[in-house]
């Protein structure tokens, strides 16, 4: 049977941990998949640490004689790919084919580094030497990172994430009317700060649960800190509106989640539209606020994002891998 490696922040919070996650327990048809941790939670030190460790560690699986068939690397963007580099370059000094499965949608903008002609930038020129590697797979998203690649990457391609099973509609269960719901890191990129106005705009009508933000109950906001799973189950079904108010997103996997579950979702304009999410046309406290009550007011049927159910998603990876082998 076929052994795929999965490289990345397998022990860390975030939509990277759960897509991991989900592919290592989900592999495709006939494969087996395993994954190594190359990131930790903590100080820089810690980080440098465990990064060292890890590459350590997948040095001695590349001499080992259950050395994978494929490899499989998750990263974003800026120093999570030059980390990622460093493991894909050994990987192909030793012939292991490699899948750089990009998640940053942020990952075009860093690599063009400003330039007006993205073609000049060194970075895209490095990226595109590495594209142009028959043993290398690179994997975006969505169709719409697709099309801001393709001028490069003709043969790049786009799944995308799955969502595990357990994230399903429970109507016996009911909606806590006016419950606002954000999920996230507590980094200024997701504008947990920015929801707390929009929330206090709008007033006692609603209310806004965060993760990964701790603090005291203020009024009608929450901060939960970092839930289990269990817990993030219970407040994606009991909650009205997700909402991702991110600078950048390219295919935040609580959209995914929520729409799984039955929730509807609001997002920012700088998110990648997915099927059945609302975005608001302006970033402005005004637009949120009256996008938030034209969506409460109105009962609507959601339904899961079709590409990301499990099924399909093994069947592309299948796919992929394969046409390394």
């Amino acid at each position: 049977m076929p052994r795929v490696l999965h490289l990345g922040p397998y022990e860390s919070n975030g939509g990277m941990r759960t897509v991991m996650r989900t592919l290592v327990e989900f592999p495709p048809d006939g494969w087996y998949a395993s994954a190594l941790t190359t990131h930790k939670e903590g100080s820089i030190v810690s980080k440098w640490r465990q990064y060292r460790l890890s590459f350590s560690t997948f040095k001695a699986i590349c001499n080992s004689d259950q050395t994978p068939d494929v490899i499989h690397l998750h990263t974003a963007s800026d120093w999570s790919w030059i980390r990622k580099k460093k493991f894909l370059n050994h990987a192909r000094k030793n012939n292991l084919p490699c899948v750089v499965h990009l998640h940053s949608g942020k990952m075009y903008t860093w690599l063009i580094h400003n330039k007006t002609n993205p073609s000049k930038s060194k970075r895209m020129q490095e990226f595109v030497a590495i594209l142009n590697d028959p043993g290398v797979r690179f994997v975006v998203l969505s169709e719409d990172w697709m099309e801001k690649f393709e001028p490069f990457a003709p043969s790049i391609t786009s799944i995308s994430n799955p969502v595990h099973p357990r994230f399903s509609p429970r109507p016996e269960i009911e909606k806590v009317p006016g419950k606002l719901l954000l999920l996230g890191r507590d980094v200024p990129a997701k504008n947990h700060s920015f929801a707390v106005e929009i929330a206090k705009e709008i007033g006692p009508s609603v209310s806004l649960w965060m993760t990964g933000v701790s603090g005291k109950q203020e009024g009608n906001i929450h901060r939960l800190g970092w839930v289990s799973e269990e817990e993030l189950l219970t407040h994606f079904h009991t909650a009205e509106i997700v909402l991702i108010p991110s600078d950048f997103e390219g295919q935040p996997m609580v959209a995914l989640e929520a729409l799984a579950c039955g929730t509807k979702v609001l997002a920012s304009p700088h998110v990648f539209p997915i099927s059945g999410m609302h975005r608001v046309r302006t970033n402005t406290i005004e637009d949120w606020k009256n996008t938030i009550l034209e969506i409460l007011q109105h009962k609507e049927h959601v339904e899961m994002y079709a590409s990301s159910q499990i099924e399909n998603v093994q069947q592309q990876w299948r796919s992929v891998y394969e046409s390394l082998l």
